[in-house]
């Protein structure tokens, strides 16, 4: 391997530990009730659906990490 190569390899290693130390500064819990198919489905060890694929995109978009809650019913949400 030359030298180029070997400091770029290097570069790269460092760029993705870079991002990977700093990609979850914030995070951010959400109550969710399962029970609203296709909006939130729950599965055994997650939570899918289109309201969870939204939200989801957008927080990690913002650099946000998500972790959601489950509520025993919707008055408790609120």
């Amino acid at each position: 391997m030359n030298h180029q190569a070997f400091k770029l390899v290097i570069f790269l290693v460092l760029l993705g530990w870079h991002y990977a130390a700093f990609a979850c500064q914030h995070k951010v819990r959400i109550g969710i009730n399962e029970g609203w198919p296709p909006y939130v489905i729950k599965q055994p060890d997650k939570f899918i659906g289109v309201d969870v694929d939204i939200i989801k995109n957008i927080l990690n978009a913002a650099n946000y990490c998500v972790s959601f809650v489950e509520l025993p019913s919707s008055s408790r949400a609120f």
